[in-house]
């Protein structure tokens, strides 16, 4: 799941640098925060996961 998350990033962090438009900067500002806590949600999900099956 995360791991097309990573591409997806990448995918955009390239997009950005050839297209300096500023829309285009809000935008993906935007898509950034977005996956940024979907990724940590999703570490923060595993961890707990692990956590309650040591417990």
């Amino acid at each position: 799941m995360w791991c097309s998350q990573v591409i997806l990033f990448f995918w955009m962090a390239n997009h950005l640098i050839k297209n300096k438009s500023l829309k285009h900067k809000l935008l993906w500002f935007l898509s950034f925060c977005i996956m940024s806590i979907g990724v940590i949600f999703y570490f923060w999900f595993v961890y707990r996961e692990n956590q309650k099956i040591k417990v």
